[in-house]
C-alpha cells in the first residue's frame, strides 16, 4: 500500500509491519494525556473514535469563535485574535484529514487480516 497525499509525515506507511503499533503512538500524541495508561493494550480504533469526536467538537467551537470574535468586548487586537483562530482551525482540519486517512488504513489492515477493525 502506498501512502496517499496528506498522509501524516510523522507516521510510518500503512504497509509497514509497525503501522498498527505506530498508529497508537501517533494517535496518543494528539489526545489528552488521560488516554495514556502504562501497561494497557490500547485499541487504535477506539483512539480514532475519541480523537475524531474531540477534533470535530474543537472545529465547531473554533468556527463559532471566528464568527463571533468581532462582537467580544475588550479585545484589543481583533486581527491577532482572528488570525490565531484561523491558524488553529487550519491545523485542526489538517489533523482531522490525517485521522481519516489513518482510520481508513486501519480498516484496510483489518480487512486484510480478516478482522473488522472499523465498521
Amino acid at each position: 500500500m502506498t501512502t496517499v497525499p496528506g498522509w501524516p509525515q510523522d507516521l510510518v506507511n500503512p504497509s509497514s509491519s509497525e503501522f498498527e503499533f505506530q498508529s497508537v503512538r501517533w494517535l496518543l500524541d494528539r489526545l489528552p494525556d488521560v488516554f495514556r495508561s502504562p501497561g494497557d493494550q490500547l485499541d487504535p480504533v477506539a483512539l480514532v473514535w475519541v480523537l475524531e469526536g474531540l477534533i470535530d467538537a474543537q472545529v465547531v467551537a473554533l468556527r463559532q469563535m471566528f464568527g463571533t470574535a468581532r462582537t467580544q468586548d475588550g479585545v484589543t487586537d481583533i486581527t491577532v485574535l482572528m488570525d490565531g483562530i484561523a491558524r488553529a482551525g487550519a491545523s485542526l482540519v489538517r489533523i482531522q484529514r490525517e485521522v481519516k486517512l489513518v482510520k481508513s488504513a486501519l480498516a484496510t489492515l483489518g480487512r486484510a487480516n480478516g478482522e473488522s477493525l472499523l465498521d
